[in-house]
């Protein structure tokens, strides 16, 4: 091994003993001949090169366009999302008034048919119904 020597070391590397020489005009003449050849193939492959840098342009444009696509519908998602919950709210709360006003109703007719008053049951028809209607108005604000 001309020029290098075996130097136990920290990790038992080979050192160099004698600094190598480099001519600098071989190093620039093979970095002109390399930057021509590559000169040389930007110019063959410009329109190639241009097609690319046009479809790159394209998929950019794509994926910005596809980007606001997904926020749209990200936006529509939680206002559809906000929609259904009112929805399911009232309609909750429709049912509970109709659970509601069905109590009243049987408490009224087992109230009625314990203590069978002086009331006819056509009498206590009506009762019910002008109940039930009144609370219906009262429910929608009227």
């Amino acid at each position: 091994m001309e020029g290098f020597e075996v130097v136990k070391g920290r990790r038992g590397s080979i050192q160099s003993v004698e600094p190598q020489n480099v001519n600098a005009e071989v190093v620039q003449q093979k970095y002109s001949q390399g930057s021509e050849h590559l000169m040389n193939a930007v110019a063959d492959n410009f329109a190639t090169i241009l097609d690319l840098a046009s479809d790159i342009v394209s998929i950019q444009k794509m994926k910005v366009q596809s980007d606001i696509t997904i926020a749209h519908m990200r936006e529509a998602r939680e206002q559809l999302l906000a929609e259904s919950q009112a929805y399911v709210q009232k309609k909750d709360a429709d049912t509970r008034s109709i659970v509601e006003r069905m109590e009243v109703i049987r408490s009224m007719m087992n109230d009625f048919y314990q203590h069978s008053s002086q009331l006819t049951s056509e009498d206590f028809c009506k009762i019910i119904t002008e109940v039930v209607n009144q609370m219906g108005k009262m429910e929608n604000g009227g």
